[in-house]
């Protein structure tokens, strides 16, 4: 588990770090920092001082609870603001929860072990790439776009499943025969494998740019590109 501390105290960085002990809290200074490190690093759990060197919490609170990426990621204000409108506030500005200093190690170990809780359960029902996510519930693949929103591309239940496959082998190629087992098989049906290559060819054009992630491997089958590659045209 990995949790990030935006906050300009080295005081209060040193003892949420000893505190949620053996979680690996990563500990920025500033807003500008958040943000260089957001981009190379998931967090299960963000914690935000509201009183920062390059900006204030709440702003940025509600920056992040519009980024796609991190919509099952929850966000705690940390602030010695503690009055009843300050807190309300807060909440509208997305965070999950609002911890007060100066705060009790017990009580911040609790409501950071039970958000974690309920991050694992919603986590075990999706997958989520830089590009999209996959809702295992209810079987969509939504596409992350430019502004923040996201977009259902509407798969059929079987593009959903091959595209669950790839992706959780990324990186892996499939042969045909894996691929076929598991989305036709493991359901009590079968398919030959030009129908594969029919299916998969309507999954790629759903994807638009991201279909060029898919990569055909002649005479075995498929590999969906690591995470850390980019879409690029072919």
């Amino acid at each position: 588990m990995k949790v990030l501390l935006i906050d300009d105290c080295l005081d209060t960085g040193n003892l949420v770090k000893q505190g949620l002990f053996p979680i690996e809290v990563t500990h920025s200074l500033s807003i500008a920092e958040a943000h260089t490190v957001l981009k190379s690093t998931k967090f299960d759990l963000i914690l935000i001082d509201v009183t920062l060197p390059d900006g204030d919490g709440f702003t940025f609170c509600r920056e992040l609870s519009k980024n796609p990426l991190l919509a099952s990621t929850p966000l705690i204000l940390l602030t010695a603001k503690d009055e009843l409108a300050d807190k309300v506030f807060g909440f509208n500005c997305g965070a999950s929860d609002y911890i007060t200093k100066p705060f009790h190690i017990p009580e911040l170990q609790a409501r950071v072990n039970a958000h974690l809780r309920i991050t694992k359960r919603i986590d075990d029902l999706s997958l989520k790439s830089k590009y999209f996510e996959l809702d295992l519930n209810l079987q969509k693949c939504f596409i992350f776009k430019k502004d923040g929103s996201r977009k259902d591309i509407n798969l059929t239940p079987t593009e959903f499943r091959i595209l669950m496959s790839l992706y959780k082998a990324q990186g892996k190629t499939l042969s045909r025969d894996e691929i076929i087992r598991s989305v036709w098989k493991n359901h009590g049906t079968s398919i030959e494998q030009k129908g594969l290559d029919t299916h998969v060819a309507h999954l790629r054009s759903k994807l638009g740019k991201l279909g060029t992630k898919i990569i055909s491997i002649y005479g075995v089958g498929y590999l969906f590109e690591d995470e850390n590659t980019p879409p690029h045209t072919r």
